[in-house]
């Protein structure tokens, strides 16, 4: 799932990427870019109309050509500010648009692609009453202008008649001039607000997996700290019995030494080869071996070597194992590790009964020892019954640890035949 992940993430930064170099970042560079198409625009316009009386008297007026590109620089400014104020912006092309159409006499000449690009801009920027009644005001604007520049005398009192048809017209071309731009606009503001929603959503599933990924990380530091501590405690403990007891028999009983150094070699073989097994689980690759985990037909080994440290153990077997889940086998083994472990720790002389039965539904897993008389008990660390009770709560079942009530202490486990991992 990692892997996929981060082969999906990367991909929608790419097209977030391609996005954004559509719009530059600096909103100067497209007003600049509009402003000579602007100027483009007009001359083309003029070129076109060279044999008519706007095309002879731009040309025969450079003051007039002058006042043109100096509303075109108005409008140029007013783009580079769309984004800071963008109901200004507009206003200021609105007026600026009309100015030029009045200079011009010539509403073709006026609606530079400033103003259309302002009219976008809007739409993009604005939503609800303001977007309707700016829009309005707009088009009531180019209207008025049009029609007043229209208006001619018809008569000799100096009455002026404007042909109904014609401003029917205009109005037509008004509106679907203003409503097809306003709704591009509108579309490229959806679409931006689908990107941002999508580049929100992404950074979020980011945020979440790092999440997961610190939390599995944890939880799997935490696991291989209880693997070795289940390990090391459990081999150095009864290393730690065997060589204090060879020791203090050294004397009396030369003869006995030599089968307590031999099973303190052995427990250090064993805590070596676990360590071993551990480790190169963490370094496991393609050439690396796969070392099988203990299971609970491992555990009478485990017990023939406390036995060997000079504890008295007893061990009861009951049902088949070897079809249960590897994860349920290797935690009733380190159940009874942990627990022999911290028999031999705080009561080496006293007495330990192992059983692990099963019936039709579960494993129960029992340690009974008693107290005795403990002269070489060892503090531990405190890792080792919550690391316990975390292995079978991971399993869903249930764990108790303490006092028997009557002078001994009970470690006991059960745990689901089906168990798995659960959390």
């Amino acid at each position: 799932m990692l892997v996929h992940f981060r082969q999906f993430l990367p991909s929608e930064q790419i097209y977030s990427v391609q996005i954004n170099r559509l719009t530059p970042s600096n909103p100067a560079i497209a007003a600049v870019v509009l402003g000579v198409l602007s100027v483009v625009w007009l001359f083309g316009i003029v070129a076109a109309k060279l044999a008519g009386d706007v095309g002879m008297r731009l040309l025969h007026s450079p003051s007039l050509i002058i006042q043109a590109v100096m509303f075109i620089v108005i409008l140029t400014f007013s783009a580079c500010l769309r984004r800071a104020f963008p109901i200004g912006s507009f206003l200021v092309a609105m007026v600026s648009t009309a100015g030029l159409t009045l200079l011009l006499d010539d509403r073709s000449m006026g609606l530079t692609p400033l103003y259309f690009f302002a009219i976008v801009t809007l739409a993009i920027r604005t939503q609800g009453m303001k977007l309707v009644l700016l829009t309005v005001l707009a088009m009531a604007t180019d209207v008025a202008v049009t029609a007043g520049r229209g208006l001619e005398p018809t008569n000799n009192l100096g009455e002026v008649q404007t042909p109904q048809h014609l401003i029917i017209l205009q109005i037509v071309n008004v509106l679907f001039t203003y409503g097809m731009l306003v709704a591009f606009g509108l579309v490229i503001a959806k679409f931006r607000t689908y990107s941002s929603t999508s580049s929100a959503a992404i950074e979020q599933l980011r945020q979440e997996h790092e999440a997961k990924l610190n939390d599995a990380i944890a939880s799997e530091r935490q696991n291989m700290a209880r693997e070795l501590h289940d390990v090391a405690a459990h081999h150095l403990t009864g290393m730690l019995i065997q060589t204090k007891s060879a020791n203090k028999v050294l004397a009396s009983h030369p003869d006995d030494v030599q089968a307590m150094l031999d099973g303190a070699i052995d427990q250090g073989q064993r805590a070596l080869d676990s360590l071993r097994q551990i480790v190169g689980i963490l370094r496991l690759g393609e050439g690396d071996p796969d070392y099988p985990q203990p299971m609970i037909a491992d555990i009478p080994e485990m017990i023939d070597g406390c036995r060997a440290a000079g504890s008295p153990l007893t061990f009861e077997l009951e049902g088949s194992f070897a079809e249960l889940d590897s994860a349920v086998q290797l935690s009733c083994y380190r159940i009874v590790q942990e627990a022999l472990s911290n028999a031999l720790r705080h009561a080496p002389t006293s007495p330990v009964h192992v059983s692990v039965c099963r019936d039709h539904a579960s494993v129960i897993v029992t340690i009974d020892n008693e107290y005795g008389i403990s002269t070489a008990a060892m503090r531990g660390q405190g890792f080792g019954i919550p690391g316990m009770r975390e292995r079978i709560t991971l399993l869903g079942g249930e764990f108790s640890a303490g006092p028997d009530g009557t002078g001994g202490w009970t470690v006991r486990a059960t745990m689901p035949i089906s168990g798995r991992i659960i959390a």
